[in-house]
């Protein structure tokens, strides 16, 4: 009977969506597998937009696994929809499976090695699929607030933040009351992303307004949800982003809390699923950021910062291993190797801080020949070269240190925490050179890191004179150049 095949294919299609909503995503597979074997021989409308359904479904499936054929899997649910288009019952649904195919071939391609450029694409066959129905349909809401939040994370990557956030606040026009009271976890991945682009425009007031209501979304859909694979994802990225903003207010206790959270969700969708790649990622950044926050209480934990740097390396290499020139992914490995010079900077070996620089530096270098536009990238290997130049005036070695340091400042110059160790650095490689009976280098070198410092102060940062009056330049204090400096900078 066709009719009861029908409407098994769809109790089978419910019962994967289950599976794919509680964290099985691997399970849902069968039952969907199922459905569209079990309308073989059934070349009805209603038939063709079921099985279609179901190769959609088997798409989102491998998607939540972050399982490879995931891109043959959505070819193939496109070429079951894309003849449905023009059919006056089944069009609005097949139009509505086109752009959420779409956009999950955009997500694949935001986490693949130079995947910017498809994702584009991607989002711009979406987008083409919503420009043939009027704005005012409801019944595509889910469809734009997707799209928006989408090309929203694509300019995050490609940093141009101002075009994020309007882009991001564009995804919370689309969000009508229905859908705000049916998917309360797309209403916080909407504001986690105005909060993180309003954190990298060190907008830090509406960033803390954004994701103080992603946390009072987020918790609703927990309450409501609490098996959801995609709501306890999405927990525990705006606790990381909770993290971040902690650290930012150098509130690192509270930092350290958020993160703990953020890395015990993570472990449980582990131990019940294959490990995504997106989830390893952030889990891997939730880590190194951890081994921040333990360096930088007072005092400091030196052994749990080891360890969270050694665990998000191991999870970063394994990450490269599977798909080497992730620019993602070398670009955090190398901010946690970052991380270990700093620990042996602090607690153990000036030599094996050298290593770990060298090898950050190696790393951020091939993210940066990929990106060259990127400025995240060359802030980092200002920090690299930062690190280096206090591991290699620990080692006795001068003119590396003061090589390194130029090269930070170069890098970075706007960015105080490179400026600040690599004039540091300075001060000691010219009270040495002063020491050794070397004045006029002794000067230079003096004269040189002031000039650092001047640099930094046209930058357009806040509350640069009280950072200039701090115990790290008092060496600098009494120099006529830098008094000048700190005098211009307090008018």
């Amino acid at each position: 009977d066709p009719a009861l095949r029908q409407q098994l294919a769809r109790a089978l299609l419910e019962l994967g969506d289950v599976y794919r909503r509680v964290g099985d995503p691997e399970a849902a597979l069968v039952p969907i597998a199922s459905a569209v074997e079990a309308l073989d021989g059934d070349d009805s409308g209603a038939a063709r937009t079921i099985a279609a359904s179901g190769r959609s479904a088997r798409a989102a499936a491998l998607l939540a696994l972050g399982a490879p054929g995931l891109s043959a899997a959505a070819t193939e649910a496109e070429e079951a929809w894309q003849p449905l288009l023009a059919d006056a019952d089944s069009g609005p649904t097949a139009r509505a499976a086109l752009v959420r195919l779409a956009l999950m071939q955009a997500r694949l391609a935001l986490d693949a090695p130079d995947g910017l450029d498809e994702a584009q694409r991607q989002l711009g066959r979406a987008a083409d699929l919503l420009a043939d129905s009027p704005a005012a349909d409801e019944t595509l809401a889910d469809e734009r607030c997707g799209l928006s939040i989408h090309e929203g994370l694509l300019q995050l990557q490609r940093e141009p933040f101002e075009q994020a956030l309007a882009t991001f606040e564009r995804a919370g026009e689309a969000l009508t009351d229905e859908l705000r009271e049916r998917r309360p976890e797309l209403v916080a991945r909407q504001l986690l992303g105005v909060a993180t682009a309003c954190s990298k425009l060190r907008r830090f007031g509406p960033a803390e307004a954004a994701l103080a209501a992603a946390d009072e979304a987020i918790r609703d859909a927990v309450e409501r949800f609490p098996n959801d694979i995609t709501v306890r994802r999405t927990l525990a990225s705006v606790r990381l982003q909770r993290a971040t903003l902690d650290v930012l207010r150098r509130d690192h206790p509270a930092a350290i809390a958020s993160l703990g959270e953020a890395l015990a969700i993570w472990r449980q969708l582990f131990l019940s699923n294959d490990p995504v790649p997106r989830d390893q990622h952030a889990f891997a950044v939730a880590c190194a950021q951890l081994g921040n926050c333990h360096l930088l209480t007072r005092p400091p934990a030196a052994e749990p910062a080891r360890r969270s740097y050694e665990e998000a390396e191991t999870v970063l290499q394994r990450l490269l291993d599977a798909a080497p020139g992730t620019v993602p992914y070398l670009t955090e490995l190398g901010a946690t190797l970052n991380g270990l010079a700093a620990w042996e900077n602090t607690f153990g070996d000036p030599a094996e801080a050298r290593a770990y620089a060298l090898r950050a530096i190696d790393v951020q270098q091939r993210a940066y020949a990929m990106r060259p536009e990127a400025l995240r990238i060359r802030n980092f290997l200002g920090i690299h070269h930062a690190q280096l130049a206090f591991a290699e005036q620990a080692c006795g070695d001068r003119e590396a240190a003061l090589a390194s340091a130029r090269k930070a400042v170069a890098h970075a110059p706007a960015l105080p925490g490179p400026v600040r160790m690599s004039v540091q650095t300075a001060i000691r490689c010219a009270d040495e050179l002063a020491a050794d009976g070397h004045a006029a280098a002794a000067e230079a070198v003096y004269a040189e890191s002031v000039r650092w410092l001047r640099e930094l102060a046209s930058a357009p940062l806040r509350n640069v004179a009280p950072f200039l009056r701090g115990s790290a330049f008092a060496a600098l204090h009494q120099r006529e150049d830098f008094r000048q400096l700190l005098a211009e900078v307090e008018r």
